[in-house]
């Protein structure tokens, strides 16, 4: 389970990182070339990726019996990525900027996730 827990840390961290720097590039070129069906299927995953991650964890916390307490900056960081997910969903529904912005937008959370996934990883090495 632990192999499978840091797999998927990888896949967040590249798959986050992809569809971030996709999404940027939507913003330079005509948007029907980039800008597919696969882009928000892969955003989709990315960001889904997140939640199983942390479920994973929990689980893998629960089944090892760690003290949560050794890993407390491996678990905020977890913690701070499904926040910033939660608030990143309801500010892109809620606010009309970023309605008209939104390939920059979720590139931009993508890639800011991306950036938690690899401190999360750099705390457990």
């Amino acid at each position: 389970m632990f192999e499978a827990h840091q797999g998927m840390g990888w896949f967040l961290i590249f798959a986050n990182g992809l569809v971030g720097v996709w999404m940027l590039l939507t913003l330079w070129t005509p948007a029907a070339q980039l800008a597919t069906p696969a882009l928000d299927w892969w955003r989709n995953v990315a960001h889904g990726s997140v939640v199983l991650q942390v479920v994973f964890g929990v689980i893998l916390t629960e089944l090892r019996d760690i003290d949560p307490s050794s890993m407390t900056m491996h678990l905020f960081y977890g913690v701070v990525a499904v926040i910033a997910l939660c608030l990143g969903y309801i500010y892109a529904r809620e606010t009309e900027w970023v309605q008209d912005r939104r390939q920059m937008f979720d590139g931009l959370l993508s890639l800011f996730i991306m950036g938690l996934g690899i401190r999360a990883v750099l705390q457990v090495v």
